[in-house]
């Protein structure tokens, strides 16, 4: 099997599309290579990348200012409605502000958002015409960062109905079957697990436990240095939790309301008023051992929230690594806990406190929460808690259940890091921090890999 990627062109005939460059990065060999051997048990692939010659950009570019010209006319081009710019039925807008709000400079200035917003509405133009010249030949894809820029083709994928590969929470490395249209964000959220023949109830409770108790034993949380200081009881009506400023800000599928997190909690802060309420920063603003800028980034904006907001006589801000079981002991079972997307909300909805998030999140299957599609059902919410329902139990311990031991969950033995580690004898999280440990692989190494990976890739049909 070659892995080495080639411009291809429709004659070329069938075509394995993927965004990630194996030449990039042992990861990309890795996860792109077992996605294609997977792939060829079916059929006999060239491996394409993208096709991109002056003819093809000088296109593009004319479409693009075509569409600008018509988005500023419309008013399409400002503030939220920018999410929901589309460009030959396909939405880009949301993977395009995603981008241009990967970096703190675009919360300072407009001027330098507005730029970014531009140059990344260009190139998912751009991405869309490359597709659209192979799109016929095209019989599966791999895309990886797909909450960014390269959204683009796993809406292409969904409209084309053509099998879409990816290892993006809250799924391992999974091959996605579209039917009927199906829209490209079923890819993105939690499946309900109908065939698993477990007690997923009692397992899902005991996981539940697991995680409020020992919340470090998540993979992306085992870096946290989560402090244990003694605080005293809050009166509080509300805790409300932070999220990432820089990352993915439209994952989920938007919910149409807010251009980002840093509007969503400006807003929440807003209607809630004259309540008691405490602001809760998320841990991942201080895990250790990550190069990812997007650490230090999300932190720069939080603090800049915060020094915006400090003063308001009834807010408590949580600016350190608390775990969340330790702030809940903290306070009444009537507090109601608000999220966007946020696990925070699956911990204490278990320990029977009443949650508020969006529709767009990783549950939107499932009737968990008081959830909003609208900035009006969210103000309503906020405005009168005493009709806020209780959690249902059940299917709250099925959602866990299916988040955490689904046969294609994030978190499963058989994920692509899982399979690694064991078979290099490091820690999971050590492939997530440092990349650098796949690099002096040989190729008989990576190869083996990429059997075992491949061998292991389950089918999530979307219908």
């Amino acid at each position: 099997m070659k892995l080495k990627l080639r411009r291809l062109k429709e004659k070329d005939g069938p075509i394995f599309f993927s965004t990630a460059d194996p030449a990039d990065s042992m990861t990309y060999r890795i996860v792109a290579g077992a996605s294609l051997q997977r792939e060829e048990e079916v059929r006999k692939f060239s491996l394409g990348f993208f096709v991109e010659d002056r003819t093809l950009y000088i296109s593009s570019l004319f479409n693009f200012a075509i569409l600008l010209f018509s988005s500023v006319v419309k008013n399409r081009f400002m503030g939220l409605n920018s999410v929901r710019l589309t460009y030959k039925s396909i939405n880009i807008g949301k993977f395009a502000v995603s981008m241009a709000l990967r970096h703190p400079d675009a919360y300072l200035n407009k001027v330098t958002y507005y730029e970014r917003l531009l140059k990344f509405i260009f190139i998912c133009v751009r991405n869309v015409d490359n597709f659209l010249c192979i799109r016929s030949s095209v019989r599966a894809c791999y895309v990886n960062e797909p909450y960014y820029t390269n959204g683009v083709y796993c809406e292409l994928a969904a409209k084309f109905n053509i099998p879409l590969y990816h290892n993006t929470y809250p799924f391992r490395l999974s091959r996605f079957m579209f039917s009927n249209n199906e829209p490209s964000v079923k890819a993105f959220v939690v499946k309900p697990d109908e065939a698993a023949d477990f007690d997923k109830e009692h397992i899902g409770r005991q996981i539940l436990n697991d995680i409020v108790t020992s919340t470090e034993t998540i993979e992306y949380m085992s870096t946290v240095p989560f402090e244990a200081r003694e605080v005293a009881d809050f009166e509080a009506d509300a805790i409300v939790y932070a999220h990432s400023f820089t990352d993915a800000q439209q994952s989920f599928g938007g919910d149409a309301a807010f251009l980002n997190m840093y509007e969503w909690l400006l807003f929440t802060l807003k209607k809630l008023g004259d309540r008691k309420v405490i602001l809760k920063a998320h841990p991942a603003f201080f895990r250790e051992g990550y190069k990812a800028e997007v650490i230090k980034w999300d932190r720069a904006v939080f603090e800049r929230l915060v020094s915006r907001i400090s003063g308001a006589p009834n807010l408590t801000v949580i600016d350190w690594p608390m775990r969340n079981v330790d702030l809940l002991k903290c306070v009444k079972k009537e507090c109601v806990l608000i999220s966007h997307h946020g696990n925070a909300l699956v911990e204490g909805a278990g320990l029977g406190f009443r949650c508020i998030s969006s529709l767009s999140s990783p549950w939107r299957r499932y009737n968990l929460f008081n959830t909003w599609q609208t900035q009006d059902e969210y103000a309503q919410l906020l405005k009168d808690f005493r009709s806020l329902k209780v959690t249902d139990l059940e299917i709250l311990y099925g959602y866990v259940f299916d988040l955490y031991k689904g046969e294609s969950s994030f978190f499963h033995q058989d994920s692509w890091r899982q399979i690694v580690a064991r078979e290099l004898g490091v820690p999971p999280v050590s492939i997530s921090q440092n990349k650098d440990i796949l690099q002096n692989l040989s190729n008989t190494e990576v190869m083996r890999l990429i059997s075992i990976i491949s061998k292991g890739i389950r089918e999530v049909y979307l219908g």
